[in-house]
C-alpha cells in the first residue's frame, strides 16, 4: 500500500509540474517545436514502413500540435486513425478527411463517429502524447489509463511526442502502465527499447 500511495503521489507532483512547465510554453516557440517534432518524426523507419498510422491530435493546453503530421500521413496515402473517448477506453477511427474531425466534450479534436471504426490491431504505428517521458520508455499520462488499456491490443511500434522539457531521469511506473520504444523530441530521437535493455542488464548484475 505505502509503495501505490508514493507512486501516485509521485505521479501526481510530477503531472502538476510539467503541465505548467509545458502551458508557460510561448504558442509560437510551441509550435516550432511541433513541427521540428513532426519532421523527425517522419524520418523514422517505422513511420516509412507504417500502412496505418494511430495518432492524437493535440488539443491540450501546451501539448504537441499534431495536425502537421496527420495532413502529412493523409498526403502519404497511410491510414490516419484517431482516437475517440467512449467511455473507459478509446476506440479507433479512420479519418479520410481532417474536416471529419470535432471537439469533443473533453476538448479534444476526435473523430466523427460516422468514421469507420479500426481494430487496434490493425495499427503499425502509434504516436503517442504524454506529460513526461524517460530514457527507458517509462510513460505519464494524464491518469485515466485510455493510452495503458490501447497499447495491451496491438502490436503496432509504440513511439511517444513531447517536447524536450517533458524528458525525465524516471517516471513513476505502476503495474500495468505501458512503455514506448521510441521518444521524439524537438532535439532528438531517444531509443527508448536499448536503453531499457541497458537498464534491466544493470539490475541482473545487482541481483547476481
Amino acid at each position: 500500500m505505502v509503495g501505490r500511495v508514493s507512486v501516485a503521489a509521485a505521479k501526481a507532483e510530477l503531472r502538476a509540474r510539467l503541465r505548467a512547465e509545458r502551458a508557460a510554453v510561448a504558442a509560437e516557440l510551441r509550435s516550432a517545436w511541433s513541427a521540428a517534432i513532426a519532421a523527425r518524426a517522419q524520418g523514422l523507419d517505422a513511420w516509412r514502413r507504417a500502412e496505418s498510422v494511430q495518432l492524437f491530435i493535440g488539443a491540450l493546453p501546451g501539448e504537441v500540435e499534431t495536425w502537421g503530421l496527420a495532413a502529412a500521413c493523409l498526403a502519404a496515402g497511410k491510414a490516419l486513425i484517431c482516437p475517440r473517448v467512449a467511455g473507459e477506453r478509446l476506440e479507433l477511427r479512420r479519418v479520410e478527411d481532417l474536416n471529419a474531425l470535432a471537439r469533443s466534450d473533453w476538448g479534444l479534436w476526435e473523430p466523427s463517429p460516422d468514421c469507420a471504426l479500426v481494430e487496434p490491431r490493425a495499427i503499425d504505428l502509434a504516436l503517442l502524447p504524454g506529460l513526461a517521458f524517460d530514457l527507458q520508455g517509462g510513460r505519464l499520462g494524464l491518469g485515466r489509463g485510455f493510452y495503458d488499456r490501447l497499447l495491451r491490443e496491438t502490436a503496432a511500434e509504440r513511439v511517444g511526442l513531447c517536447f524536450e522539457l517533458q524528458i525525465v531521469p524516471s517516471t513513476p511506473m505502476a503495474r500495468g502502465d505501458e512503455r514506448v520504444s521510441r521518444v521524439v523530441t524537438e532535439l532528438r530521437v531517444i531509443d527508448a527499447a536499448h536503453f531499457h535493455e541497458q537498464s534491466e542488464e544493470q539490475d541482473d548484475e545487482f541481483d547476481a
